[in-house]
């Protein structure tokens, strides 16, 4: 599943149809990638299946974070930050 977010408050009134997704404090690796959109996947399956072995480290069952840079847009070649969350 492939949610669409924005951060609001806990007791903020939310339009019809809209859901929340809360997210409980976790421990999370975070990485900036920068350039073209379409690096993303092989980037995150490098990050994955190679670095996060090799330092130890393994995904939590919890929901990945995707936060695109103010100015990006799929021509922009902008930044997004990915976070993973990690077993504590």
């Amino acid at each position: 599943t492939y949610m669409t977010a924005v951060e609001v408050k806990p007791d903020a009134a939310l339009p019809t149809g809209l859901q929340r997704l809360p997210l409980p404090p976790s421990r999370y690796a975070v990485f900036t990638i920068a350039g073209d959109v379409t690096t993303l996947p092989p980037t995150l399956e490098k990050i994955c299946k190679q670095w996060m072995p090799d330092c130890g480290l393994k995904l939590a069952h919890a929901p990945w974070i995707e936060r695109y840079a103010e100015d990006f847009t799929m021509e922009s070649k902008g930044k997004v930050e990915v976070w993973l969350p990690l077993e504590a």
